[in-house]
C-alpha cells in the first residue's frame, strides 16, 4: 500500500493493542520526556494508533474510578500505608483493564476495519461506520477531520494526487486540511472539491445529497440530464441538494441578522490531542472557554498529560484531569474551577 501514500492502513488488533498500552505506561512514568520523540512518530503514524491511544487514556480513567469506589472504605481506615499500595495497584490494574478493554474495542468498535472487499473497502482504504446513536470522529493522515454522525458510513482512500472519500450513508462532517491534494467526497452520482473548509454532506437511502458549507468554498458536482455535470461554486452558509429523483436546489445563506446568531447544530467541538504536554499549556490552551480550570498547586502544572481532550467542556474536562491524576476538583466563587492535590 506504499503507493497510495496513505498512512491508516488497518493493523493488527493485538500488535496495536500493546503497543498502545506499553506507550500509555511510559508516558506516564518518570522518563516521559526521553520517550516523547519516539512516542510522537508512533502517535503519527496512523488515525488507528491515535484512537487505540485515546482509548487507553479514557478506559485507565473509568477503571481507577471503579477502583476508588470498591477501596473506598480501607483507604480511610489507613490512608498513609494504603494510598501507596492502592496506587501501585491500581496502575497495573488499569493497565490490565485497557488491554481487555482494548481487545473488545477493536472487535466491535466503529474503527474496526470491515474485511476488505472491491464493493466495500478497496486494497488501501479505511472504512469508518457508526451504529445506531453512535458519534465517531477520527482525524486521518493528513490532519483533516471527520465526524460521522449515527448509522453513517464512509470509505477513505488517499493517493498521491488526490484525497478521496465516499460517503456510502448517513451524514458526515468534514473539516479538511489544506495541503496541494485536492479533498473529493463523492456522494450519489455526486461529488464536492474542496481544499481547507469545513463543510457537511448528508446522503439518505432515496439517495438524495444535501451539502451544507460551514466554512471557505467548495465546489459541487451534481449529475444531469446531459452527459455534462453542473457545477455549482458554494459560498458560506449556502446549501445544495441534489439526487436522481429531484432537480438540483440551491438555498442561499441566511440573512446577516441571522448569520450572527449562535446555531448549536452548526458549533465545532474543541477537541484536541496532546502527547505528553504539561497540564499547565493545556489549561492554558482551555482558558478561553469559560469557566476557566487553575492548579492550586503549581508543582502540578508540569504534569504530562497525554490524549484527546474536550476543551469546551471545562467541567467535564477537570473531572477527567482529576481522575487521571488523583486531583480533588473544587469551585471558587467567582465559578473558577480550581484543581489541588487531595488532603493526605
Amino acid at each position: 500500500m506504499s503507493d497510495q501514500g496513505f498512512q491508516d492502513e488497518p493493523d493488527d488488533g493485538d500488535g496495536l493493542m500493546g503497543e498502545a498500552t506499553v506507550w500509555f505506561g511510559r508516558m506516564r512514568g518518570p522518563e516521559a520526556d526521553l520517550h516523547k520523540p519516539a512516542f510522537e512518530a508512533w502517535l503519527a503514524r496512523g488515525a488507528l494508533h491515535r484512537a487505540f491511544y485515546n482509548r487507553a487514556s479514557e478506559i485507565y480513567a473509568m477503571g481507577k474510578f471503579l477502583k476508588e469506589e470498591r477501596d473506598g472504605e480501607d483507604a480511610r481506615s489507613d490512608p498513609a500505608h494504603r494510598r501507596r499500595a492502592h496506587q501501585t495497584l491500581g496502575v497495573l490494574a488499569a493497565l490490565a483493564v485497557i488491554v481487555t478493554g482494548l481487545s473488545s474495542l477493536w472487535v466491535y468498535g466503529p474503527w474496526r476495519p470491515v474485511p476488505e472487499t472491491a464493493a466495500v473497502a478497496p486494497q488501501g482504504a479505511l472504512r469508518l461506520a457508526t451504529r445506531e446513536g453512535q458519534v465517531l470522529t477520527q482525524v486521518l493522515s493528513d490532519g483533516s477531520k471527520v465526524t460521522l454522525q449515527p448509522e453513517s458510513a464512509l470509505v477513505v482512500r488517499y493517493s498521491r494526487a488526490q484525497r478521496t472519500l465516499r460517503l456510502e450513508r448517513g451524514r458526515s462532517r468534514f473539516e479538511v486540511a489544506h495541503e496541494r491534494r485536492p479533498f473529493v467526497v463523492l456522494a450519489a452520482r455526486g461529488s464536492i472539491t474542496a481544499r481547507g473548509t469545513i463543510f457537511e454532506v448528508a446522503l439518505n437511502r432515496e439517495e438524495h445529497v444535501t451539502v451544507r458549507l460551514l466554512q471557505g468554498k467548495v465546489d459541487v458536482a451534481m449529475p444531469s440530464a446531459t452527459r455534462t455535470r453542473t457545477i455549482k461554486r458554494m459560498v458560506m452558509g449556502e446549501t445544495v441538494s441534489y439526487g436522481s429523483a429531484v432537480s438540483p436546489q440551491v438555498v442561499p445563506p441566511p440573512p446577516v441578522s441571522d448569520a450572527k446568531r449562535p446555531a448549536a447544530e452548526t458549533v465545532v467541538p474543541d477537541v484536541r490531542e496532546f502527547a505528553a504536554t504539561p497540564l499547565g499549556e493545556i489549561l492554558a490552551v482551555a482558558s478561553r472557554h469559560r469557566p476557566s480550570i487553575r492548579v492550586v498547586d503549581d508543582e502540578l502544572a508540569g504534569l504530562k498529560v497525554s490524549g484527546r481532550f474536550r476543551l469546551d467542556e471545562p467541567d467535564k474536562l477537570a473531572a477527567k484531569l482529576a481522575l487521571l491524576f488523583d486531583l480533588a476538583v473544587e469551585h471558587a466563587p467567582d465559578g473558577e474551577i480550581l484543581l489541588r492535590r487531595r488532603n493526605k
